[in-house]
Protein backbone atom coordinates (compact mmCIF):
# COMPACT_ATOMS: atom_id res chain seq x y z
CA UNK A 1 0.00 0.00 0.00
CA UNK A 2 2.69 2.58 0.56
CA UNK A 3 4.25 2.00 -3.14
CA UNK A 4 0.35 2.77 -4.06
CA UNK A 5 0.17 5.86 -1.77
CA UNK A 6 4.11 7.04 -3.07
CA UNK A 7 5.19 6.84 0.49
CA UNK A 8 8.75 5.67 -0.98
CA UNK A 9 10.49 6.01 2.77
CA UNK A 10 7.78 3.97 4.42
CA UNK A 11 7.47 0.83 0.98
CA UNK A 12 11.70 0.73 1.38
CA UNK A 13 11.50 -0.01 4.87
CA UNK A 14 8.37 -2.66 4.43
CA UNK A 15 9.91 -3.97 1.48
CA UNK A 16 13.55 -4.37 3.04
CA UNK A 17 11.53 -6.27 6.05
CA UNK A 18 9.32 -8.28 3.77
CA UNK A 19 12.60 -9.10 1.95
CA UNK A 20 14.37 -10.50 4.80
CA UNK A 21 11.42 -13.24 5.43
CA UNK A 22 11.44 -14.05 2.38
CA UNK A 23 15.57 -14.96 1.87
CA UNK A 24 14.97 -16.61 5.80
CA UNK A 25 12.35 -19.14 4.15
CA UNK A 26 14.51 -19.24 0.48
CA UNK A 27 11.29 -18.36 -1.60
CA UNK A 28 12.69 -17.25 -4.71
CA UNK A 29 9.85 -15.39 -6.26
CA UNK A 30 9.09 -13.94 -3.04
CA UNK A 31 12.71 -12.56 -3.00
CA UNK A 32 12.45 -11.26 -6.56
CA UNK A 33 9.32 -9.25 -6.05
CA UNK A 34 11.06 -7.87 -3.04
CA UNK A 35 14.30 -6.53 -4.18
CA UNK A 36 11.80 -5.01 -7.22
CA UNK A 37 9.52 -3.72 -5.02
CA UNK A 38 13.08 -2.40 -2.83
CA UNK A 39 14.71 -0.68 -6.49
CA UNK A 40 11.34 0.46 -7.28
CA UNK A 41 10.97 2.59 -3.64
CA UNK A 42 14.75 3.33 -3.54
CA UNK A 43 14.94 4.73 -7.48
CA UNK A 44 11.37 6.89 -6.54
CA UNK A 45 13.75 8.88 -3.85
CA UNK A 46 16.21 9.23 -6.21
CA UNK A 47 18.74 6.66 -5.31
CA UNK A 48 19.34 4.87 -7.98
CA UNK A 49 22.82 3.83 -7.56
CA UNK A 50 21.16 1.55 -3.99
CA UNK A 51 18.00 0.53 -6.64
CA UNK A 52 20.81 -1.09 -8.89
CA UNK A 53 21.58 -3.95 -6.71
CA UNK A 54 18.01 -4.85 -6.11
CA UNK A 55 16.71 -4.01 -9.40
CA UNK A 56 19.36 -6.64 -10.87
CA UNK A 57 18.57 -9.07 -8.42
CA UNK A 58 14.77 -9.65 -9.20
CA UNK A 59 15.59 -9.58 -13.10
CA UNK A 60 18.53 -12.44 -12.58
CA UNK A 61 15.91 -14.17 -10.07
CA UNK A 62 12.68 -13.66 -12.66
CA UNK A 63 14.76 -14.68 -15.19
CA UNK A 64 15.97 -17.64 -14.13
CA UNK A 65 12.50 -19.08 -13.00
CA UNK A 66 10.88 -18.02 -16.56
CA UNK A 67 8.32 -15.93 -13.99
CA UNK A 68 5.92 -13.91 -16.48
CA UNK A 69 7.49 -11.23 -13.81
CA UNK A 70 10.20 -10.14 -15.28
CA UNK A 71 8.36 -7.65 -17.67
CA UNK A 72 7.97 -5.63 -14.33
CA UNK A 73 11.64 -5.97 -13.09
CA UNK A 74 12.85 -5.03 -16.77
CA UNK A 75 10.61 -1.59 -16.49
CA UNK A 76 12.51 -0.65 -13.48
CA UNK A 77 15.57 -0.86 -14.40
CA UNK A 78 16.07 2.69 -16.67
CA UNK A 79 14.97 4.21 -13.57
CA UNK A 80 18.31 2.47 -11.86
CA UNK A 81 20.70 3.85 -13.76
CA UNK A 82 20.68 7.15 -12.86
Amino acid sequence: MALDREEWSAAETLERESLCLAEAVHRQELIASDCHRVAQALARQGKPTEARTHAYRAVEIYTRLGSPDLRFALAIQPECEG
